[in-house]
């Protein structure tokens, strides 16, 4: 797959000298429907991109503009922002188009009605509608219980149902118009955009009768499965509109010391929630793409609230917790690209980790420039997603949406950060909307061409060599047939405080390696069996497949780098089109749950020699690697599957190797 292959592109990229204005982008071939939104009727003048040429422009405002403060925002530059207004208070006509689009947007902001959480049909399980609500959005009715009970999981899949709890739709649209019309009011002094905003804001977070309350425990909630996650509080990121939009809003005749003070203590009460609560600290906990976005949010709120040195904290933990344990050195991102949309995940972190480092701008930290000892770090993400959008073939997954306004927005925001002309040439490519155009270039400062224009060295992956010849045994089902165990899933028992295991129940200690304090019932698992063999003289049985749904292994050979296939005979007795998952648990000492799995699809009959390349296998969080395998399992449920109690299995003859 491509991204934007133009060999004039890869031109300007190399050449040291600018150009002039190129001219529209040309589509990606996965995505040709993808070009610039056409402009809405009566919309001003499409907004030109900025030419590769870097400005003239002066770095300190010239003495004939006036001396306009800056205002107290964290998402954009606040210098920034007063300069453009000081321009055009002066009369400099370079951003008159810009700002006819932002009059434009603003005006159809001024039709949006004040929205609330109060107005969906259902209350929330506290009974109390000022109690955020959400849906997950990639879970669906399980097709097989009658009553769709509990949810399944389908990744990047989103079910319309979560359209039918309208706090998510209402709060994205209320951010959005409120900051475009405080943006407004702050550029032209138009009274009539601040009243607007205030009045959104007064209704969705300070009136009596309407106001949210200062928590999302009920966020992203799953059908059957729980009433509320720590992946909700991703939903409420875009409270940072909300924020600058207060900080423009400061000067306005109708945005009085009260209301400052109400959402001060608003976001005060929301913070002190996301801090302490359990479902905040079940996301401060994620080690993907929420994990990010937790942390600028909390550091976010943090320096609204006056609290820069916690948010300091948050920003310097953020190098260690953050850039270091999910970019690798190469760039890339794996717990995102292992998404079933990875292009998108990736943007989508990458934008976290950009909003995190505009917060480290405000606190005095900087991330922008941050590097590992091994070269992880913000600007090498950015560097290795600019390659697949230069012309290298994408080896992840994606989508129709390929998110070309937040990557759009990026690349300018990096162009200045970086003052790299590479930057600045592939945004003036990307097919992105006029109002993204013309919003950005009011946020940005002019931009300047830094005198090195060198990009971080990419650290080359190395291939290893493999032993054609090697082979490693992991079970030949005869006489080591002890090493597995059964259990069932079903049984899961969590054990509270001073609470006593069921008798008989095994610790997922034992089952795997990820310690949660789970138990669990134990079952046959393979059992020894001379009916169907293929080597040898027996073969493992897999029968009840509906209570004994997981078969798992501890003890065998934990180092697999060596090899590259996984190989093994399986005998089918019918074909059912059931699945049955092989799931390898790689654990760190920090996280859980991290593995490699593979499904099989049960539609033959007899026997069958499966000979799985490692690289095949799909990668769930943060497994170590190939080299630390620490449990082996084989289950019949979960992952989307429904066992048949008729399906019965042999296998035999389990071996890693380096050939089919």
């Amino acid at each position: 797959m491509k991204r934007i292959l133009i060999l004039s592109l890869l031109f300007l990229v190399a050449c040291a000298t600018p150009t002039a204005q190129p001219s529209s982008p040309t589509a990606p071939s996965v995505a040709p429907s993808i070009t610039r939104a056409p402009q809405p009727t009566n919309a001003p003048t499409a907004i030109a991109h900025p030419t590769n040429q870097p400005p003239n422009y002066p770095t300190t405002q010239p003495p004939n503009y006036p001396t306009i403060p800056p205002p107290r925002i964290f998402a954009s530059d606040p210098q920034a922002i007063a300069q453009t207004k000081a321009k055009i208070l002066a009369g400099d006509k370079s951003l008159a188009s810009n700002v006819d689009w932002l009059v434009f947007q603003a005006d159809k902001a001024l039709r949006f009605e004040p929205v609330s959480v109060v107005t969906k049909a259902i209350a929330p399980p506290s009974g109390d509608k000022h109690d955020y609500m959400s849906m997950a959005p990639y879970w669906w009715p399980d097709p097989s219980k009658p009553n769709g009970l509990p949810y399944i999981r389908k990744d990047g899949q989103t079910n319309p149902e979560l359209h039918t709890v309208p706090d998510k739709d209402n709060l994205n649209a209320m951010a959005s118009n409120v900051y475009t019309l405080a943006l407004a009011y702050y550029i032209k002094g138009d009274e009539k955009y601040a009243e607007h905003a205030i009045k959104l804001l007064r209704v969705w977070f300070l009136d009596a009768a309407t106001k949210m309350n200062p928590n999302i425990n009920f966020g992203q909630a799953v059908r059957g499965v729980t009433d509320g996650r720590g992946e909700g509080v991703l939903e409420s990121r875009t409270l940072a509109q909300v924020i600058d939009a207060i900080g423009l809003l400061a000067e306005s005749k109708n945005f009085s010391s009260a209301d400052q003070q109400a959402l001060t203590k608003w976001f005060s009460d929301y913070t002190t929630w996301m801090i302490a609560s359990p479902i905040g600290k079940e996301e401060r906990a994620a080690q993907n793409n929420h994990g990010v976005w937790y942390d600028a949010q909390l550091a976010n709120y943090l320096l609204f609230i006056g609290k820069t040195d916690d948010a300091k904290k948050v920003l310097e933990d953020a190098k260690r917790n953050r850039i270091d344990k999910q970019i690798e050195p190469d760039g890339k991102m794996p717990l995102e690209v292992a998404r079933a949309d990875g292009w998108h995940y990736t943007v989508f972190n990458l934008k976290a980790f950009f909003v995190l480092a505009t917060m480290g701008d405000r606190a005095g930290v900087d991330l922008w420039n941050y590097s590992s000892s091994d070269g992880r770090g913000i600007r090498r993400a950015l560097d290795y997603l600019t390659r697949f959008i230069a012309g290298e073939k994408w080896p992840h997954s994606t989508s129709a949406d390929l998110s070309w306004n937040d990557i759009y927005e990026m690349l300018r925001l990096a162009a200045n950060k970086y003052g790299a002309t590479n930057y600045q040439q592939i945004s003036a490519r990307i097919p992105s909307a006029d109002a993204t155009t013309a919003r950005i270039s009011l946020l940005l400062p002019p931009f300047v061409a830094s005198a090195n224009q060198v990009s971080p060295t990419l650290v080359p992956t190395k291939t290893p060599a493999y032993d054609p010849n090697a082979t490693l045994v992991i079970c030949n089902f005869d006489d080591d047939l002890a090493m597995w165990q059964g259990f069932d899933q079903g049984t899961e028992t969590i054990l509270k405080a001073n609470e006593n295991a069921p008798a008989g129940f095994l610790p997922d200690a034992k089952l795997f390696a990820a310690l949660s304090n789970r138990w669990y019932q134990p079952m046959p698992g393979f059992e020894k069996s001379t009916e169907q063999v293929k080597q040898g003289k027996s073969a493992g049985k897999w029968a009840n497949v509906v209570k004994n749904n997981r078969i798992v292994a501890g003890n065998f050979p934990h180092d697999w780098s060596a090899f590259q296939y996984l190989s093994f005979w399986v005998y089918s007795v019918e074909a059912n089109k059931t699945s049955v998952t092989l799931v390898a648990h790689s654990e760190d000492e920090t996280t859980q749950q991290n593995y490699f799995n593979y499904k099989i699809t049960l539609d033959w009959t007899g026997w069958k020699k499966f000979d799985v390349a490692l690289k095949d296998f799909t990668v769930t969080r943060a497994p170590v690697g190939w080299h630390k395998i620490d449990s082996l399992k084989f289950a019949s449920s979960g992952w989307s599957q429904t066992p048949y109690s008729t399906t019965t299995l042999y296998f035999d003859e389990m071996k890693l190797t380096n050939g089919k």
